[in-house]
């Protein structure tokens, strides 16, 4: 049922690697790289609420002015480090994928996300206190967002769910929007704010992807996915099932 070749990533362990991988670049691209991968140490061990630069430049034993030669601050140092995540994460993300149906492409999907969001999570709770600083992070994010939801929407147009008008619809939209808002913040309180009653959750990724991602097909698609490709919600699907 679930596919073990899935692959996520930790943006710390990969700065972490590329850094022993740049012998003979330039010395302003290692200095920077080094700059980067420290700042990225230091969001995971202190949170970005606590990180200094201090801190960053003694991770990596670096002259705090050469720190200033690169970046302004720590904020900007940060937004740097996300920016990378954002792109590893396009980066690697299924693509193109050969799942036999829509459900079981929608949790491929989701259990790259929910291992992305598990293996980032101390990066992720930065990024939540760096938007404080940085409200163009919230406008990235949101324009991700709409993205998404027009790719969600031309899918459905597309396997003759939604009418042309529909997709045309700013309800469309909405709708797609909402449920797409609903599985970040449900992600976020299960694995960067670890929320206590989440806590039983965060310990089971598979139930996770599973559950959201029958959430999901119903919302957006309304169906219910056959039944032999669930597993920790078969009995929930099963019971409640209002179409096929």
């Amino acid at each position: 049922m679930y596919n073990s070749d899935i692959k996520s990533f930790s943006l710390t362990e990969f700065l972490v690697q590329h850094s022993k991988t740049l012998k003979g670049k330039r010395k302003r691209y290692r200095t920077r790289a080094k700059i980067l991968m420290a700042t990225a140490l230091e969001m995971e061990r202190v949170g970005y609420e606590n990180m200094t630069v201090d801190g960053i430049v003694e991770t990596v034993d670096m002259a705090r002015g050469t720190f200033y030669l690169y970046f302004e601050n720590r904020a900007e140092a940060a937004k740097a480090v996300m920016r990378r995540y954002e792109a590893l994460r396009r980066r690697i993300r299924p693509k193109n994928s050969k799942a036999p149906t829509i459900y079981e492409k929608i949790l491929k999907y989701n259990l790259y996300y929910i291992g992305v969001y598990v293996r980032n999570a101390g990066l992720l709770a930065g990024r939540e206190m760096l938007m404080r600083e940085a409200p163009e992070l919230n406008l990235r994010r949101d324009q991700m967002d709409d993205r998404w939801a027009r790719v969600v929407m031309r899918d459905l147009h597309t396997r003759n769910c939604i009418t042309t008008e529909d997709l045309k619809n700013p309800a469309t939209r909405l709708m797609v929007r909402a449920t797409i808002s609903m599985v970040d913040d449900l992600l976020r309180e299960t694995f960067v704010y670890k929320s206590p009653s989440m806590a039983e959750f965060a310990a089971d990724e598979k139930l996770v992807a599973e559950a959201i991602s029958l959430a999901w097909y119903r919302i957006l698609y309304g169906k219910t996915p056959d039944l032999k490709l669930l597993d920790k919600t078969r009995s929930f699907a099963e019971h409640t099932s209002m179409a096929g």
